[in-house]
């Protein structure tokens, strides 16, 4: 079997810093997610948090610090769905609304 994640990665190019929780993703359902970075004293201040679309908004559910966080660029959404078998690909995701914004 595998376990549900919900991760935080941070690629440069290859995954060099990263956590992770269990949560329960169930198919047919919408989620809503949060993510921010918050860089002081040169070190990246990251949390995030999903929950299901028409739900209570809940605390930051996942936190890491990045010591040498990157400052340039985008944050991004992926999708890992399992497969059946070797030959069969997982559930398809999609991603909606998907909205990218300084806070200041």
């Amino acid at each position: 079997g595998y376990e549900k994640r919900l991760r935080l990665v941070t690629y440069s190019p290859i995954p060099r810093l990263q956590d992770e929780m269990p949560f329960d993703w169930q198919p047919d359902v919408w989620y809503r997610a949060k993510f921010r970075v918050d860089v002081r004293n040169g070190k990246g201040f990251v949390k995030a948090k999903v929950w299901p679309r028409g739900e209570r908004e809940p605390d930051w559910m996942i936190q890491m610090i990045d010591p040498c966080p990157n400052v340039e660029g985008s944050p991004g959404l992926y999708a890992y769905s399992k497969g059946t078998t070797a030959r069969k690909h997982g559930a398809p995701v999609f991603f909606d609304n998907y909205r990218v914004y300084r806070d200041e």
